[in-house]
């Protein structure tokens, strides 16, 4: 497999080998795996314990109520699920849990740290990879770029590698 070399701040030349399509797919599948058992759980715990307290409350106004509380679901269900992988990213030192789990991270090209605005830039343009066509064009790019880059590792100057492969 190919190499990324990646000088570091001291002039220090790493080698890394890139992860791969395969890779990147399965940490993704796991990473919504963990949003959708997040999800869930959240909408279990407001309609098991938040809906069935109101109900029995013998408040006369429950539609009002029951706005407010599918308000609150929803921002808690779609905010952090939303924010997952930037969140994750950011306070995980560049790895999702799946990534964890694959042994895969997110690093700089040119050998600095990724920051809040490379994860942000990464995190925005996911949006594109999420949609129905798009998919493809994220594995294309990572296929088709000389250091398996989709369209938000391009725009961040990021790429995901393997750990423990340093050469």
């Amino acid at each position: 497999m190919d190499q990324i070399q990646i000088n570091t701040t001291q002039n220090v030349a790493l080698g890394y080998e890139p992860a791969g399509v395969g890779y990147r797919i399965l940490a993704g599948l796991l990473d919504q795996v963990f949003v959708v058992v997040y999800t869930i759980l959240v909408y279990w715990l407001f309609f098991t314990f938040v809906l069935s307290r109101n109900y029995y409350s013998g408040e006369s106004d429950h539609s009002e109520s029951y706005n407010a509380i599918m308000i609150g679901i929803m921002i808690l269900m779609l905010v952090p699920a939303g924010l997952y992988h930037l969140l994750c990213e950011t306070f995980l030192n560049g790895q999702s849990f799946g990534k964890k789990i694959v042994n895969i991270k997110v690093v700089k090209i040119d050998g600095t740290q990724p920051g809040f605005g490379s994860y942000l830039i990464r995190s925005m343009l996911r949006l594109i990879d999420v949609s129905l066509i798009s998919p493809v064009i994220a594995i294309v790019s990572i296929a088709a770029t000389e250091k398996s880059q989709r369209l938000g590792d391009i725009a961040a100057g990021t790429t995901v590698i393997k750990l423990n492969t340093n050469l």
